[in-house]
């Protein structure tokens, strides 16, 4: 991938979604999605250890980067975590879409371990169109002073667009976060 933009292959782009993460942890600095729909077909786990603040990760506007996780049924499809604690990430303009009983993104491991401080995410849509009413669009396992502007979050359906089967939004600790 370039340094810092993530380039869409469309069919499987778990690879290139992978050394994009890597070669952020290595360099820092921020991180862009494509206008595209970048799908990945196995878990990412997005782990903020070597860069546990500062990393911004930007898209270019809802329904327009697109990371498209459906095809991941076995585990959760998107988790953001660290060994250590982390500080001032940001992420904005990005929508996430999964199809899994569970939940779809995780903000933290569910043990609570990994608390993320200071972070923004803004506008951004968080959607997972699984049948199941133990579907989770977004679960926050950890938000200390966070801030959530203009977010979205949908289950159930089948469709994007959603049904209401589900949890849409799973707040599990939080604190002095606006949510």
């Amino acid at each position: 991938p370039q340094p810092d933009a993530l380039v869409s292959a469309t069919l499987d782009d778990t690879a290139a979604i992978d050394a994009w993460w890597s070669h952020l942890m290595r360099h820092g600095g921020t991180g862009t999605l494509p206008a595209a729909i970048c799908v990945a077909r196995s878990p990412l786990i997005w782990d903020m250890s070597r860069h546990p603040d500062g990393i911004r990760i930007n898209g270019a506007g809802q329904g327009q980067s697109v990371l498209d996780l459906r095809a991941i049924k076995s585990a959760t499809p998107l988790l953001i975590t660290a060994a250590r604690p982390m500080f001032y990430g940001h992420f904005s303009d990005i929508t996430i879409l999964a199809d899994t009983p569970g939940p779809g993104v995780q903000l933290g491991r569910p043990g609570l371990t990994d608390a993320l401080n200071g972070f923004t995410f803004t506008q951004m849509e968080f959607k997972n169109t699984a049948r199941n009413e133990s579907a989770v669009a977004l679960q926050v396992n950890g938000c200390v002073n966070c801030d959530f502007r203009t977010i979205t979050a949908n289950t159930g359906g089948g469709s994007t667009t959603g049904t209401g089967q589900g949890v849409s939004l799973q707040l599990r600790y939080g604190a002095f976060s606006p949510l």
